[in-house]
């Protein structure tokens, strides 16, 4: 059937039964989710600033292949997300251009495309007609009648530029020992740390996959805004992650417990290692480096 979005409130979305306990959205906006009726109703009461972090969300579970579950637990952690910065939003459309248009100058792409406002986490169609006139004032892009534009060869350039440094990604890849006395690091001075960041933290364990494990985890790494590895435990596969992560040119924010260090590789100890003994110092030390960063 036919309804509003539960979630930005586009009308004509696709609403399908998938069973007694939840349904399945498909938003033009949005882009594909499912949801429980009980949380309908938190949605519903959510502020209007929070909604556009959602839709986002859903659209980046959806380039990663997978029809999200919105849930009280989600709609919390979402909430508390930043928001991007203008700069942060033009880079966006610059890229989701050249990923349209598959890095040929001169494609026409309609910026009325409300999957757009999703993408830069706004419903304002004159958030998106600013970032326009900015890319055209830098030489980016070519308005051409009716609300059309097309990117010039100096935009896919740029674009090339940007997408190497992935810089449109909300993934931060870690690399940890999976050892019971590490779970407290996760639960406390990581995970936590990098969704108030506005990423998502991504562990191979804690992912459902098909693929080899070895295959399964470059892909990961290759489509992450940054990586965080830490050595303690001196695991084979981190000292891997870590160098893979180098050589692709990907940000590497090195960790490991301080009774640990002297263990490190000697070729670690050229990098700024954050060192910690708590999980709640890993935790500051950690916001403090994604900051300096990642602003």
């Amino acid at each position: 059937m036919s309804t509003e979005c539960f979630v930005c409130y586009l009308d004509e979305c696709v609403v399908h039964p998938s069973n007694s306990e939840k349904v399945t959205v498909q938003c033009k906006r949005c882009g594909e989710y499912q949801v429980a009726p009980s949380t309908i109703d938190i949605l519903r009461r959510i502020p209007a600033n929070d909604r556009p972090k959602i839709s986002e969300w859903i659209y980046q579970s959806n380039r990663q292949g997978e029809s999200p579950e919105i849930s009280a637990d989600t709609i919390h952690s979402i909430s508390g997300r930043r928001m991007l910065t203008f700069g942060e939003r033009r880079v966006r459309l610059l890229l989701y251009l050249a990923e349209e248009s598959q890095y040929t100058p001169g494609q026409p792409m309609d910026i009325t495309n409300p999957k757009i406002q999703a993408i830069i986490l706004s419903y304002n169609l004159r958030m998106v007609a600013h970032i326009v006139v900015n890319l055209r004032n830098a030489g980016f892009v070519q308005s051409i009648p009716p609300g059309r534009i097309v990117l010039t060869t100096t935009g896919i350039t740029e674009a090339e530029r940007l997408n190497r440094a992935n810089t449109i990604s909300t993934q931060g890849f870690v690399a940890m020992w999976r050892d019971p006395a590490m779970e407290s690091a996760w639960l406390i001075g990581i995970e936590p740390v990098i969704r108030e960041a506005g990423y998502t933290a991504q562990r191979m364990d804690k992912r459902k996959h098909t693929n080899t494990i070895c295959d399964e985890m470059i892909t990961e790494i290759r489509k992450s805004r940054f990586i965080v590895a830490d050595f303690t435990g001196q695991r084979r596969d981190v000292y891997f992650v870590a160098g893979y992560a180098n050589g692709y040119e990907l940000p590497v924010i090195w960790t490991c417990r301080k009774d640990e260090v002297n263990n490190l590789d000697f070729d670690i100890h050229q990098y700024n290692v954050i060192t910690w003994e708590t999980p709640e110092e890993l935790g500051q030390r950690l916001k403090s480096r994604l900051v300096a960063s990642f602003k």
